[in-house]
C-alpha cells in the first residue's frame, strides 16, 4: 500500500518526502537536514481568509464511520490541523434510534455547542442506515426521516451546520457480478429529509455504489475489513472511501476546500472508477 495514496500530493516537495519514505530508509542518514528544509519550504502554503473561523468537523453514524472498521478516521486524516479538527463519534451498531437513546448524539451535540461558543464553525454529519434497515430495529422509512429532520434541528439549535450523508453502499454481488442496490430507498430518504429542511447532504451512497460497480466484485472484495464482509472497510477501503467522502464534502461545501487536504491522483482516480488497491 503506498503512503503517498493516504495523505495529500498536491506538490512536487510532498511526492518527493513520500517517495524517500516508501524506500523505508531513515530519512536523516540518507537526505542531510538543509535538503529536507529546502524540500519544505517549497511545498505550497494553504491559506484561508483573514477572520475565518477555524472549522471543526463532527461526525456521527455507525460502523460504515466509526474508528477501525468506517471512513471516518481516514476522512479526518485529510483535515488540516492548522485550519480545523476532525472528530469521529461513529459507533458501530448503531441506528438513529440507538444513537440517541445511547447517549451517544448528546455528547456530540455538548461539542458542537462548545466549538461554536469558542467562535469555530462547527459541523455535524450523521450517516445512519445499514441497522435501521435491519428488520429486527423495528425502523420504517417514515421514522427513520423522522430521526434524520431531528438530528438536523438539533444541530442547529446548539450553532452547528448540519450535513446528512448518505449510507456507504454495500459491496453485495451476485453470481453474476451484478451489484446490488441494498440501500437506495434509505439513502433516497435521506437526502430528501436534507432537501426538506434545506440542509446540505453529501451523496456518498450514489457515488460510493457507482464506484463499487465500476472496479467489479474482485477489487471490490480486496477493501473489506475481512474476507466476505461486504459492509465494513479494511484500512484500503477506508483510504478510498475517506477520499471520496473528503472531495465529496469539498465540492458540496467550497469553504471546506482549504481545510481538507487534496491528493489530486487519488481522486482522479476515484473519479474515474479506477482500482487503485
Amino acid at each position: 500500500m503506498s503512503e503517498r495514496l493516504q495523505k495529500g500530493d498536491d506538490s512536487n516537495a510532498v511526492a518527493l518526502l513520500y517517495f524517500l519514505k516508501s524506500l523505508q530508509l531513515p530519512l536523516p542518514m540518507h537526505l542531510p537536514t538543509f535538503a529536507l528544509a529546502a524540500v519544505a519550504l517549497l511545498a505550497p502554503v494553504r491559506t484561508i481568509p483573514t477572520g475565518t473561523p477555524k472549522l471543526s468537523f463532527f461526525l456521527a453514524g455507525d460502523s460504515t464511520v466509526a474508528p477501525g472498521s468506517g471512513w471516518g478516521d481516514d476522512f479526518c486524516s485529510l483535515v488540516v490541523p492548522s485550519f480545523g479538527s476532525c472528530l469521529n463519534e461513529g459507533v458501530g451498531g448503531t441506528t438513529t434510534v440507538s444513537y440517541r437513546a445511547g447517549g451517544h448524539w448528546a455528547a456530540l451535540l455538548d461539542g458542537v455547542k462548545s466549538a461554536a461558543a469558542k467562535g469555530e464553525a462547527p459541523i455535524a454529519s450523521f450517516q445512519f442506515g445499514h441497522n435501521d434497515q435491519k428488520a429486527e430495529a423495528n425502523i420504517s422509512l417514515a421514522l427513520y426521516s423522522t430521526n434524520l429532520g431531528q438530528f438536523v434541528d438539533d444541530v442547529r439549535a446548539v450553532g452547528g451546520t448540519p450535513v446528512v450523508v448518505t449510507s456507504l453502499a454495500r459491496r453485495t454481488f451476485t453470481t453474476d457480478n451484478v451489484l446490488v442496490d441494498i440501500l437506495g430507498p434509505w439513502a433516497r430518504a435521506a437526502a430528501k429529509v436534507a432537501t426538506g429542511k434545506g440542509a446540505k447532504y453529501l451523496e456518498l451512497h450514489d457515488t460510493s455504489f457507482a464506484y463499487v460497480r465500476s472496479i467489479g466484485n474482485v477489487a471490490a472484495q480486496r477493501l473489506d475489513f475481512v474476507p466476505g464482509d461486504m459492509t465494513h472497510l479494511n484500512r484500503d477501503g477506508g483510504i478510498v472511501f475517506g477520499r471520496l467522502v473528503g472531495d465529496l464534502w469539498k465540492k458540496s461545501q467550497p469553504d471546506t476546500r482549504p481545510v481538507i487536504s487534496a491528493n489530486a491522483t487519488l481522486s482522479a482516480d476515484i473519479a474515474a472508477g479506477k482500482a487503485v488497491f
